[in-house]
């Protein structure tokens, strides 16, 4: 089953969230909270502030639950920048500001957020002006830990604005209002991956499939590597063009045109089955 994973810094981000989404908490060995959804297709993750505590978490819940080409990563929360409060964006640039590192995630599908490069500081950002840029203390730690386990298509950042920096005071309930603010997008958002999710998984489906009936018919033709490497070209091309391949095969199997005795009738025998399905 395909797996959004949510990860958050502190509780009051993840509150408005373990509301929308019908989220429990999930009893666990790791010294992280976790919650899911009914159907476990969603797992929230609250990790703690700071790089440290992001890049602990995050690597402790993909080794203790694993992630796979199926599955998405999410990391929201509050930011500091200079828009209005409130204001959320999907970060298609990160940078770490210690060791000056940037990291842009893949964003391959519409979504209608507006976007934003984020730095991820060691400490709280000091305010100081730095137009259209947003600033957090964990995302690019969450980069960094979940690209050991998922691509950059697979990793999103949204950021809600809830203060300018240092000088302003910071309560859970400001930090819950900032996301509540937000939740419909969100949602949508969710929602949006969970489909690619569903899509991606059909796909790796349909690809195990014909690898399986790929070996098979590899097997029975007595193949080379060479020749191996044509036939699942070909599977995957009569797969995605909706071509009966397999009505042909059993039909040769009835009449004993298949399995081949050696390698030179199995490749004749495939330059047949190439006109007849071509």
């Amino acid at each position: 089953m395909c797996m959004i994973y949510i990860f958050t810094a502190l509780y009051p981000e993840a509150k408005p969230l373990l509301r929308t989404f019908s989220l429990k908490r999930s009893e666990t060995e790791l010294p992280f909270e976790v919650y899911e959804n009914k159907d476990r297709s969603l797992r929230l993750v609250i990790t703690g502030a700071g790089m440290n505590a992001a890049a602990c978490g995050v690597s402790a819940v993909f080794g203790r639950y694993g992630a796979g080409e199926t599955d998405h990563l999410l990391n929201v929360g509050t930011c500091a920048g200079n828009g209005t409060f409130g204001d959320m964006y999907l970060c298609n640039k990160i940078t770490e500001r210690n060791k000056g590192h940037t990291y842009y995630p893949d964003i391959l599908y519409r979504h209608g957020l507006r976007e934003a490069e984020i730095i991820t500081e060691p400490t709280v950002w000091n305010g100081e002006k730095e137009k259209g840029v947003l600033h957090d203390m964990e995302a690019a730690a969450v980069y960094q830990a979940g690209s050991f386990w998922l691509g950059p298509h697979q990793m999103s950042f949204i950021k809600v604005v809830s203060d300018g920096g240092i000088s302003e005071r910071m309560t859970p309930q400001v930090l819950e209002r900032a996301m509540e603010i937000n939740l419909g997008l969100l949602e949508t958002y969710v929602g949006v991956l969970s489909r690619i999710s569903e899509q991606n998984e059909e796909q790796e489906k349909r690809e195990q499939y014909y690898m399986e009936e790929a070996e098979q018919i590899c097997q029975e033709l007595h193949c080379s590597q060479t020749m191996r490497a044509a036939v699942i070209q070909c599977l995957k091309y009569w797969t995605l063009a909706g071509v009966d391949y397999q009505g042909l095969f059993n039909d040769m199997r009835e009449n004993n045109e298949l399995p081949c005795r050696d390698r030179r009738e199995g490749k004749k025998r495939f330059e047949e089955i190439k006109k007849r399905l071509l």
